[in-house]
C-alpha cells in the first residue's frame, strides 16, 4: 500500500516497495541509461572501424615498421595513449615505439625496465634476452599536457596467434588511467595486429619462395639483377665502393659427367654453404646460372673484394666433398670488378666486366682470382 508522507498531499509515486520515487528521479535515471546505451554504441561503432581500418592495412603494410605505424594511428583513434610499444618476442626483442610529439621524454629507462619486468611476467618462456632493440621510434601522434613528472598508467595485450604468442603490446599514459573497456579494446586491437603479422610473413615467405633458386637456396637470377641493379643506383647516388664477384666451379662438366648430376647438384649446395659462410649480412649470393654464381658486396673496394675472394678459393680446395664413398676436391675461379659510375651503366654491364675476369682466371690455370 503506497505511503502518504502528511502535509504533502498525494502527488508523489509509489515504488512498489513502500517508498517513495519522485518523476525526476526516474527522469533522471532514464537519462543516464540512454547515455550509456550511447557510449555503449559509439565504443562498439569505433571498434568495427578500426577492425576495417587494420583489416585494409593488410594489403597496404610491406614491412613490419609499416604495419605497426598504420596500427597504432588506427588504435589511436579510439583509444588515446603517451606511448605505444610493441616487442616482438624472437632471437632479439624488436621494439616498436611510437609516441605523442612531445612525450619522447616517457621513453625513459625505467619505462624499458617496467617493460622488461612485464615480459617476464607475462611470457616468461620466452622472454630468452635481456637486449632490447629499437626498430622504429615515431612522434607524431597529437600532443597534449602531459604532467612533469607524470606518473604512467599501463595497458597490455599479448599478440597471440593460434596459440603462439608472437610479441606483446603496451600502452603508456600519464594521468588517466586506463579502463576496463579500454583495455577490451586494445586486446581486439592485438588479435587483428598478431593477424596482420602472420599475413606479412606469409607473403615475405612466397617472395622469398619466388626468389630463391630451388636447388641451392641462394637467390635466384631475377632476385639477384634486383637487387645489383639496387645497389648500383645506391653506389651512384651516394658515392661509395661497390663490388661484385663471378664465381664458377673448375671442371664442373667433368664432375657431372663422372660421378652423375647427383654428385654436380651436391657440389653445387655444398660450394653455396662455403659462399655464404664467407660473406656479410648485407651481401647477396645469388645463382646466375648453371655452376655460376654471383656475390654483391656493398660498401666494398676491389681490395675487400680480393680479400673475400682469397678466402672463397682457399675454402673451396680445402673442403673435402663426400658423396656416395667418392671424395673429390672442387676449386673455383672467380673474377672480379668494382663498380665505375663512368663506365658501368647498369647491372647487365657490371656482370660482363665480372665475367671477364673469370675467363681470365680460367685462363690463367683456374682455382684463382683475377680482378
Amino acid at each position: 500500500m503506497c505511503g502518504i508522507a502528511a502535509g504533502t498531499g498525494i502527488g508523489d509515486d509509489c515504488d512498489g516497495s513502500g517508498g517513495v520515487t519522485n518523476e525526476s528521479d526516474q527522469s533522471q535515471e532514464q537519462k543516464a541509461e540512454l547515455e550509456r546505451l550511447r557510449q555503449s554504441h559509439r565504443q562498439v561503432s569505433d571498434v568495427l572501424s578500426m577492425i576495417q581500418e587494420l583489416t585494409g592495412r593488410v594489403i597496404q603494410a610491406g614491412t613490419h615498421e609499416e604495419l605497426f605505424t598504420g596500427a597504432f594511428r588506427t588504435l589511436f583513434e579510439c583509444l588515446k595513449f603517451d606511448v605505444a610499444i610493441t616487442v616482438m618476442v624472437e632471437q632479439v626483442l624488436d621494439l616498436y615505439v611510437i609516441t605523442r610529439s612531445n612525450a619522447q621524454h616517457l621513453v625513459s629507462d625505467s619505462l624499458i625496465q617496467d617493460l622488461r619486468e612485464q615480459l617476464k611476467e607475462i611470457l616468461p618462456g620466452m622472454f630468452s634476452s635481456s637486449e632490447v632493440r629499437g626498430r622504429l621510434d615515431i612522434s607524431e601522434m597529437p600532443s597534449r599536457d602531459i604532467p612533469t613528472p607524470a606518473t604512467l598508467d599501463s595497458a597490455h595485450a599479448v599478440l597471440e596467434y593460434e596459440r603462439h604468442p608472437l610479441g606483446l603490446v603496451v600502452l603508456y599514459r600519464a594521468g588517466e588511467p586506463f579502463t576496463e573497456e579500454q583495455e577490451n579494446i586494445l586486446k581486439i586491437f592485438s588479435t587483428q595486429v598478431a593477424m596482420l603479422i602472420r599475413n606479412l610473413r606469409a607473403r615475405e615467405e612466397i617472395r622469398s619462395l619466388a626468389d630463391t633458386d630451388d636447388l641451392t637456396g641462394v637467390a635466384n637470377r631475377r632476385a639477384l639483377k634486383h637487387y645489383l641493379t639496387r645497389e648500383i643506383d645506391r653506389a651512384r647516388v651516394y658515392d661509395v665502393p661497390l663490388s661484385v664477384l663471378m664465381i664458377d666451379i673448375d671442371d664442373f662438366k667433368l664432375i657431372n659427367d663422372t660421378f652423375g648430376h647427383g654428385l654436380g647438384d651436391f657440389v653445387l649446395s655444398e660450394l653455396c654453404a662455403i659462399l655464404r659462410s664467407a660473406i656479410r649480412q648485407p651481401d647477396l649470393v645469388g645463382r646466375y646460372g648453371g655452376d655460376e654464381f654471383i656475390i654483391v658486396l656493398p660498401h666494398t673496394d676491389v681490395m675487400g673484394a680480393r680479400y673475400v675472394a682469397e678466402r672463397i678459393v682457399a675454402r673451396a680446395k680445402e673442403i673435402p666433398l663426400d658423396y656416395d664413398n667418392a671424395q673429390i676436391r672442387c676449386s673455383v675461379s672467380i673474377g672480379i670488378a668494382e663498380f665505375d659510375s663512368m663506365s658501368d651503366a647498369d647491372a647487365e654491364h657490371l656482370t660482363r666486366r665480372a665475367d671477364s675476369k673469370l675467363y681470365e682466371a680460367k685462363r690463367g690455370g683456374k682455382n684463382q682470382f683475377v680482378s
